[in-house]
């Protein structure tokens, strides 16, 4: 389950005030209301017990899956543009940990468990794009204070360009 979504039903509900364990369990159940969150989880069930959507429901999906694409890329440049840009030590957090920081933890978790090659690159490179504005948008949506994640994702964005060649030079040449 997603539990940062359980975090923002608690801080939604705080009123102001700090947050307590508490109020984010009694966060997940609203959680598990919203699609974005359960939608996962019966894809995930479905593969498991190997089930298969009919023609005309995997025909649907595949087409509106194609149109979002393009729609996506449009609705970031819409979401970076509308948000102002303020580099602090927390959007310098936000953006190390997401370039550098978590194509590293990939990196090392797939040599750990001793992955193929062709997936160490793959994934590595994959986890290096710059983020989604998925934060951005639930942020808003449950009257979060979304400064350091628009930030921070315009921040992955200003960076990105370097941190993923760099990381693709380096799975090229020791992976």
């Amino acid at each position: 389950m997603r539990p940062h979504y359980s975090l923002l039903e608690a801080d939604k509900h705080s009123g102001g005030s700090d947050i307590s364990a508490t109020q984010i369990l009694r966060g997940f159940p609203r959680a598990l209301l919203r699609p974005v969150v359960w939608a996962p989880i019966v894809a995930l069930v479905g593969v498991f017990f190997d089930l298969h959507l009919p023609s005309f429901v995997a025909g649907t999906l595949t087409t509106l899956g194609s149109a979002s694409t393009g729609s996506a890329l449009v609705l970031t440049g819409l979401v970076i543009s509308a948000q102002s840009f303020r580099f602090t030590g927390g959007v310098a957090i936000t953006t190390l940990l997401k370039l550098v920081g978590q194509p590293f933890f990939a990196l090392c978790m797939m040599v750990l468990f001793r992955m193929d090659h062709n997936d160490i690159r793959n994934i590595t490179v994959i986890s290096a794009i710059p983020g989604g504005f998925f934060g951005v948008v639930f942020g808003k949506e449950f009257n979060a204070t979304p400064e350091i994640a628009s930030s921070g994702l315009i921040g992955t964005y200003l960076f990105g360009w370097a941190t993923l060649a760099l990381w693709m030079l380096i799975t090229a040449k020791f992976f």
